[in-house]
């Protein structure tokens, strides 16, 4: 079995997608567990909606090409339409960002994915589900990435609502017994 981390983010219906989301993971391997939900000012499109990010640990027999092409699937019967704009809006994003201790370059797989160490939010959700995982190509554990962040946490919301929604879909997963990785 593979273990694998998820970006989830959406900034367009994002109360309604982020959980359906979370909910098609499930048809793809095990979620594990699922950080908070933090909303976060979208990256190059001022002045556009927020978004709602978070990540899920997913337990799969998908190896990183096949679990890329999986989540791309799921993107699309979520409504995601992708453009040649890196900023453009969308239903749904789930991008693999760490995939068991590998470091993969290929293709379109990119692992550990580059934007833990320039995305506040995205290292605090890590960190937050798998906080001893040491990143594979950095050295450090999640919890330093996030903790070394420090001060530029400031823009990074917690939504406890989102939040407790996801926990709930992650109960109801195994009848009531949340799982922590």
């Amino acid at each position: 079995m593979n273990r694998a981390h998820i970006l989830i983010g959406s900034n367009v219906h994002k109360k309604t997608n982020y959980p359906k989301a979370l909910r098609r993971l499930r048809a793809i391997g095990t979620v594990l567990a699922a950080s908070s939900v933090y909303e976060t000012a979208p990256v190059g499109r001022p002045g556009a909606e927020s978004f709602y990010n978070g990540v899920a640990l997913l337990e799969t027999e998908l190896d990183a090409h096949a679990l890329k092409r999986a989540l791309r699937i799921t993107e699309t019967q979520l409504g995601r339409v992708r453009t040649a704009d890196p900023y453009a809006p969308r239903t749904i994003d789930l991008d693999l960002v760490l995939f068991n201790q590998d470091i993969i370059d290929a293709g379109d797989v990119h692992v550990p994915d580059p934007l833990i160490l320039r995305r506040p939010f995205l290292a605090l959700a890590l960190a937050e589900v798998s906080p001893r995982y040491v990143h594979p190509a950095d050295g450090r554990t999640l919890a330093e990435i996030a903790r070394d962040f420090g001060k530029h946490l400031s823009g990074v919301r917690l939504e406890p609502t989102a939040t407790a929604n996801a926990r709930q879909i992650i109960e109801h997963t195994y009848h009531g017994e949340l799982v922590h990785a």
